[in-house]
């Protein structure tokens, strides 16, 4: 994604960008590319306790002292858990620095925390206490007093999402937050061959980039389970599947409705996709606090040309436009997804046999990085604008 934006950034007129990827231990900066700096963070002696809280300042400090010595019009970075070294970075770019928020980073912690917490079995042995205090309870205090305090002072950033920009807002009421979803890189030699839909058998794939519950595979299985219809549905989990997931598969004797496959390598991606007929998206992203997303699988998915099934808010589909009849939304919750409902969707879309192109061309137009940069570079122009004038 990120390689992808800076490609596109470096693509526009009188625009340059450069990105930097900080590495701790690495001998010495590289140049991986003309955009793309690897640049060397010192590590330290590991610590037996608050290790991790002493690599982040550590990081930051590498951060720090980087953007003090290089002149940049402006920096874009993901925003992370805050802590004191990141409030010192923010005061030092002040307004020129824009936060990208890809989630209500405070409940996605907890998550985390809570899925840890489950692998680690309790004890009454003092490094017990010190990981929970340096894993969650300081990170969280940091996070509640610095966070507002960053956001105040940086004034601006975007969101991939409006729910996620909303509860940015509600952190610092003058943070302003330009709500951009994400976009893909398109290319028409990915686009996917048409696949007749002979109305018995239906072919679909789902994309796993980490292994997590909110993917809502299990709500997959369950529907299947529940179907009656004459449909033979197929179903390929591909990437870090759940061991649960499958074992649930066998627990209801669905193994001729599903197959997990290991992840694959990038470049083999178009060849393995070539006789589906739909791509599913997430199903329990509510899992997570979040009930809208605009999660890079269903993009990328939307590129190669397939019409894609989701369990939740999509951003760029929000208000209707000429894609939309392409995308079957379910809600962001508990119950078994309905495969009438898709049956009924595919017997509706996949008769055309030009619909792989067409779903690629006008799906461009709103999800391409092309179309994000431009209204990304309009807000970050806009607010240069502000910060000129308020000098004057």
């Amino acid at each position: 994604k990120d390689l992808d934006k800076i490609q596109g950034i470096n693509k526009i007129p009188n625009t340059e960008g450069l990105m930097v990827t900080f590495v701790k231990g690495l001998e010495n900066d590289r140049w991986l590319s003309p955009h793309h700096l690897l640049k060397k963070v010192v590590v330290n002696k590991k610590r037996k306790y608050f290790n991790s809280l002493n690599e982040s300042r550590l990081l930051w400090e590498s951060v720090i002292d980087f953007v003090e010595k290089e002149a940049f019009d402006v920096i874009l970075m993901r925003y992370q858990m805050a802590s004191k070294t990141m409030f010192k970075f923010s005061k030092v770019l002040g307004e020129r620095l824009f936060f990208e928020h890809n989630s209500k980073e405070l409940s996605e912690f907890l998550l985390r925390v809570k899925e840890r917490r489950a692998l680690l079995s309790f004890s009454l042995k003092p490094g017990y206490f010190l990981y929970w205090l340096e894993g969650k309870i300081i990170p969280y205090y940091l996070e509640k007093f610095y966070g507002p305090k960053i956001r105040k002072v940086v004034k601006s950033g975007f969101s991939v999402t409006h729910e996620i920009g909303y509860y940015q807002q509600t952190i610092c009421k003058d943070y302003d937050v330009q709500v951009i979803a994400n976009g893909i890189q398109y290319s028409k030699e990915q686009i996917h061959p048409f696949n007749l839909f002979d109305g018995k058998q239906l072919k679909m794939f789902m994309l796993l980039g980490t292994r997590a519950h909110w993917h809502g595979v299990d709500r997959l299985i369950k529907g299947v389970a529940n179907y009656r219809g004459n449909v033979n549905v197929r179903i390929d989990i591909i990437g870090y599947y759940l061991p649960e997931d499958k074992q649930l598969v066998d627990n209801l004797n669905l193994e001729d409705n599903f197959r997990f496959i290991e992840p694959i390598h990038p470049s083999q991606m178009s060849s393995l996709l070539q006789n589906y007929h739909l791509a599913l998206g997430t199903f329990g992203l509510h899992r997570k606090d979040l009930n809208e997303a605009s999660t890079l699988k269903v993009r990328e998915s939307l590129m190669r040309g397939f019409p894609v099934v989701l369990g939740y808010k999509d951003t760029d589909f929000i208000q209707l436009n000429e894609v939309s009849p392409y995308v079957l939304e379910f809600n962001a919750d508990e119950f078994p997804v309905d495969f009438e409902k898709i049956i009924t969707f595919a017997n509706k879309i996949l008769t055309d046999q030009n619909h792989p192109l067409l779903i690629h061309n006008l799906s461009e137009n709103i999800l391409s990085y092309k179309m994000k940069l431009k209204q990304m570079l309009v807000f970050i122009n806009s607010s240069l604008n502000h910060i000129e004038k308020n000098k004057n």
